[in-house]
């Protein structure tokens, strides 16, 4: 796309979220701590439908990436053609993540599908915090295909990590996970859950989700 094309679909998308903007969705969001430099509180369904209007376009994508904005940001993971989303800008990009929704989103429709997610994922956990997240969401995408010493390794990261609230959504997800698709790697996760779930009150749910998906599994 040229540049006035991509100035021109940023006007179109400025226009169709203000019509789609919902208040109290954003104020609800930011008494809850998710803070965006802007965010209108479009709901999700609504922006994957307005994706599918746009130029899958690398250029537009960044534009939007760039704008900072939640709804422009979510939009962007959602075009930018995976055959083009450079090791660069996967690791730029990460790095700039925001909330762990944009990192929830990325990771499900963008990060982990690129043919170098599984070279990458580990070096995640040597970034901030919201690096990690990713790293621990794009892990639970890819699971299956990981090997049993790298899914060792994010297990560990995540049992010291536990008191981490930023992390732990992420960590959920991915012991959520581990126990479905490698189970045979966590016969020692109830005995340190058990060790913390009474220091750190939010562990006691991952303990009896755990449990109860072993139990059953």
């Amino acid at each position: 796309m040229t540049k006035e094309e991509v100035e021109q679909e940023i006007r179109n998308v400025r226009r169709q979220l203000v019509r789609s903007m919902n208040g109290v969705v954003a104020h609800r969001m930011l008494q809850s701590g998710v803070s965006y430099k802007k965010n209108y509180g479009v709901d999700i369904p609504r922006l994957y439908q307005l994706s599918t209007s746009l130029p899958h376009d690398e250029h537009l994508a960044m534009a939007l990436w760039n704008l900072s904005i939640r709804e422009t940001m979510l939009l962007a993971l959602m075009i930018y053609p995976i055959d083009k989303f450079s090791e660069l800008e996967f690791r730029e990009w990460i790095k700039q993540v925001p909330t762990y929704e944009v990192a929830e989103v990325g990771a499900q429709i963008l990060f982990s599908r690129v043919p170098y997610a599984m070279e990458q994922i580990s070096l995640l956990l040597e970034g901030d915090n919201f690096e990690v997240v990713c790293g621990f969401l794009v892990a639970a995408k890819l699971l299956s295909t990981l090997s049993d010493e790298c899914a060792s390794q994010f297990k560990k990261i995540a049992l010291e990590q536990l008191n981490n609230s930023i992390l732990f959504n992420a960590i959920l997800v991915f012991f959520r996970c581990l126990v479905q698709q490698k189970k045979h790697l966590c016969d020692d996760i109830l005995e340190k859950l058990d060790k913390q779930k009474d220091t750190f009150p939010r562990v006691n749910l991952l303990y009896e989700e755990v449990k109860t998906q072993l139990k059953y599994s």
